[in-house]
């Protein structure tokens, strides 16, 4: 069964779509990494709301991704840009299309 993780954050006004680039670097970075399955960055209409969709093989591949320099060097960039984090949600995938 795969690991996925579905988050919300609040940015600071005016922030959102910095913190959407910066989550899509963290995208590109984990291209090349066979245990991430999905890594999807969303908005909504919303001008301080940003979401993300993750899917991993199992939650290890997770941990041991934040590891990796460049993308810790991202989430320094990112926190001061979030306000809070109101929604985020460990979940079990049990399958579906695009899996």
């Amino acid at each position: 069964m795969s690991y996925g993780l579905f988050g919300k954050f609040i940015t600071n006004e005016g922030k959102r779509d910095e913190l959407a680039n910066i989550l899509i670097q963290a995208s590109e970075i984990l291209k090349d990494n066979k245990n991430c399955l999905q890594y999807i960055i969303s908005t909504s209409k919303s001008q301080n709301e940003v979401f993300v969709s993750e899917i991993w093989i199992d939650e290890k591949s997770h941990d041991e991704s934040l590891n990796n320099q460049d993308l810790l060097n991202l989430i320094i960039q990112a926190k001061p840009l979030i306000k809070e984090i109101p929604e985020s949600q460990k979940l079990s995938i049990l399958g579906g299309k695009g899996i």
